[in-house]
């Protein structure tokens, strides 16, 4: 229906749905509507400075050599970086002159699950 050109309306709690399935949201909370557009750029609207880079040998304090990275949360193999989304390719570069061997490099996108946490709290502290 939807390829046909038809206006289909869900409504459900499970936004990993939401994410799959709609093109358009709006975020509803106690009557209100706390947010609305296109899925992914209400994504990239709450989209934080944030990288994900998962390697398979060194250490994440490698990266701390580098001027400007913090690291927000680490797991073996994997760590969290908070670098500015618009130098990315500087980061990059920096990050392939390390005792890294990388296994994937990506910007964190929220889901949508966080971001309507985020925003109920910011429309309860109002």
């Amino acid at each position: 229906l939807k390829n046909g050109g038809t206006t289909l309306i869900f409504s459900t709690h499970r936004l990993e749905q939401v994410e799959e399935l709609c093109d358009n949201i709006g975020l509803i909370n106690n009557g209100k509507v706390l947010l609305e557009g296109e899925v992914n750029e209400v994504r990239r609207r709450y989209q934080k400075d944030l990288f994900q880079i998962q390697f398979s040998g060194g250490e994440a304090s490698e990266l701390m050599k580098i001027p400007g990275v913090t690291i927000e949360d680490e797991k073996p193999g994997k760590v969290l970086v908070g670098y500015p989304v618009q130098k990315s390719g500087d980061l990059l570069r920096e990050i392939s002159g390390l005792n890294l061997d990388i296994t994937s490099f990506s910007l964190k996108v929220p889901k949508l699950q966080e971001i309507f946490i985020e925003s109920v709290q910011k429309s309860q502290a109002k």
